[in-house]
């Protein structure tokens, strides 16, 4: 078996004229490109964002107590929540005794 090495082809270049080459934009003129593609795109996906941050506003409306509970229970523990519900009991009572007292003295004076 003869293997046939393969010949590498010599490529000529003709050297381009003036008016053929491609001329060089500014460092101003790119920065106008970038952000004048950059306005196009944030023009485009501006209605689909504000689609979606009314979805996300109607949803959050609709779920606020289960959003809320959800919150509450990835971020505490069993522990830390029973201990949370003690406390706001304990608050719950030192305002109704507050308040009882306040209607008393409201109605002695």
């Amino acid at each position: 078996m003869a293997v046939k090495a393969a010949k590498a082809k010599k490529v000529v270049t003709k050297a381009k004229s003036p008016a053929e080459r491609k001329s060089r934009r500014t460092a101003y003129q790119l920065l106008q490109d970038f952000q004048d593609k950059r306005d196009k795109v944030v023009f485009q996906y501006e209605a689909k964002l504000s689609s979606l941050d009314s979805k996300i506003a109607k949803l959050q409306e609709r779920h606020a107590s289960r959003i809320a509970v959800a919150q509450v229970l990835d971020s505490m523990t069993a522990d830390e929540i029973l201990a949370a519900e003690k406390r706001v009991r304990l608050q719950l009572q030192a305002i109704r005794k507050a308040a009882r007292m306040s209607s008393k003295a409201q109605a002695t004076a």
